[in-house]
C-alpha cells in the first residue's frame, strides 16, 4: 500500500494541475458528415463556440483517397470552404459554406475530408504560459454522390485476412462508400476473436482499406460481422484466405499507387 501512495499523490497532483490550467475544448461542429447529391453546388456546416473565450479556426477541404490500404489527404481546389478562416465570440455560431466549384454528374461517388482546426490563441497563451492548451481538430467526411450510386450491398465488399495479424483488408467494388461499424472477426466455429467498437473505418468506392482489430488475432478468420452504413442489422461478410484472393482484390493491389 505504501508503494502505491507516491503514485497516487503524483496522479492527484497532475489531475489538480490539469483541472486548474487546462483550457476546455469549446469548439463544436455540426453535422459530422456531409452527403451532397450529384450536381449539388453547396452544403453547410455550423461552428459554435460554447465557451467563455473567443475561438479562432481554420477550415480546409482535402481530396480523400485510399492508397495501400491507408487514408491519403491531398490538397484540392475542386471543393472549398467559405470562409477559410473564422473567429467566434463566446456563444457565437458561424455558418461555413462548402462549395463545389464545378458541380457535374460523375458515375462514381467523390470523397473529400473537411478539416477544421482550432488555432492557438496568443492572448490566452501569454496570460497563462504554463497552462495546458488543448486544440481541437475535426475531420469530417464529405461525399458527393455519383449518378451510378446504388444501395450499399455486402456483395460489393470483398475482404480477406491480411498478412499482418489482426488486420483485415477490404476492397469496395461498388460506386459509393461503405462505413463499417461495430465490427467483429469470427472463426469458422463462430467464435469472436477480434473486434472494433463503434466506427471501424470507411472503404471508399473502387479502393482498398485496412481495418485493424483491437485484439491482435493469430487465428484463422472465416467471416466479419459488421453494420454497413445506416443498416440496423449486422451483415456477415465471408473472409477469403490469402491463397484464394478474390479477383477484385488482386486487381486492386495490382493497380494500387505507391
Amino acid at each position: 500500500m505504501r508503494r502505491c501512495l507516491p503514485c497516487f499523490i503524483l496522479w492527484l497532483l497532475m489531475l489538480t494541475l490539469l483541472s486548474r490550467y487546462a483550457l476546455a475544448a469549446t469548439l463544436q461542429v455540426a453535422p459530422v458528415t456531409l452527403d451532397l447529391q450529384s450536381g449539388q453546388r453547396a452544403s453547410a456546416v455550423y461552428l459554435t463556440n460554447s465557451g467563455k473565450a473567443a475561438i479562432h479556426a481554420q477550415i480546409r477541404v482535402y481530396e480523400w483517397t485510399q492508397q495501400n490500404g491507408k487514408d491519403v489527404l491531398t490538397t484540392t481546389d475542386e471543393v472549398v470552404s467559405s470562409p477559410a478562416m473564422t473567429s467566434l465570440a463566446p456563444g457565437q455560431q458561424q455558418l461555413v459554406r462548402i462549395i463545389v466549384m464545378e458541380p457535374g454528374i460523375r458515375e462514381q461517388e467523390q470523397s473529400y475530408r473537411l478539416v477544421i482546426d482550432e488555432l492557438p490563441d496568443a492572448a490566452a497563451r501569454a496570460a497563462n504560459p504554463n497552462g495546458v492548451h488543448f486544440l481541437l481538430r475535426y475531420s469530417i467526411p464529405v461525399f458527393i454522390a455519383g449518378n451510378q450510386n446504388t444501395p450499399v450491398s455486402r456483395d460489393a465488399l470483398n475482404c480477406e485476412q491480411a498478412e499482418t495479424p489482426g488486420t483485415i483488408r477490404c476492397f469496395n467494388a461498388g460506386n459509393s462508400h461503405i462505413r463499417l461499424s461495430h465490427l467483429q472477426a469470427l472463426t469458422a466455429s463462430g467464435q469472436v476473436v477480434g473486434s472494433v467498437k463503434g466506427l471501424a473505418g470507411y472503404v471508399l468506392p473502387g479502393q482498398t482499406a485496412l481495418v485493424t482489430l483491437k485484439q491482435a488475432s493469430h487465428h484463422t478468420l472465416s467471416a466479419l460481422r459488421a453494420f454497413l452504413n445506416d443498416d440496423h442489422h449486422a451483415s456477415q461478410i465471408p473472409l477469403r484466405p490469402l491463397a484464394t484472393r478474390a479477383p477484385a482484390l488482386a486487381t486492386a493491389h495490382a493497380v494500387s499507387p505507391g
